[in-house]
């Protein structure tokens, strides 16, 4: 079965004091995520590198892994990224339409959110020059 081409051009996340976090993806109604998730989401949806398209850079298992074990402060591995990604997945599901689609992996590359890269951290081919 073909993905759907599911993409996100905004979320916004808003920690409420129980530790939970509200997540609005484009104008889709919010939903609550709790700490763990919450933390994957925040890592997957980081503009962190190059990209070879209008999305946000993909990360690798490794430095999800790094990335969650500062951020909860606690030893996070590779193989709990990648449970913490189906259950990830799962509550996407549930919030909208394919949205565990949102989720993507990819085999040598890693994870990421589909989420599209603000316009200035997109390259622009008419912008380039060739300088020597």
């Amino acid at each position: 079965m073909p993905q759907p081409a599911q993409v996100a051009s905004s979320i916004q996340t808003e920690t409420r004091s129980d530790g939970s976090v509200a997540v609005r993806i484009d104008s889709d109604p919010s939903f609550f995520l709790p700490p763990t998730p919450a933390a994957l989401l925040e890592v997957l949806k980081m503009d962190s590198g190059a990209s070879d398209d209008e999305l946000v850079a993909w990360k690798t298992l490794e430095d999800i892994s790094l990335m969650l074990t500062n951020i909860l402060g606690r030893k996070v591995t590779p193989h709990s990224v990648t449970n913490s990604i189906h259950r990830l997945r799962q509550i996407l599901a549930k919030s909208r339409p394919d949205g565990d689609w949102l989720v993507q992996t990819r085999r040598g590359r890693g994870a990421r959110f589909a989420l599209r890269r603000e316009k200035a951290l997109r390259p622009e081919m008419s912008n380039w020059s060739d300088s020597t």
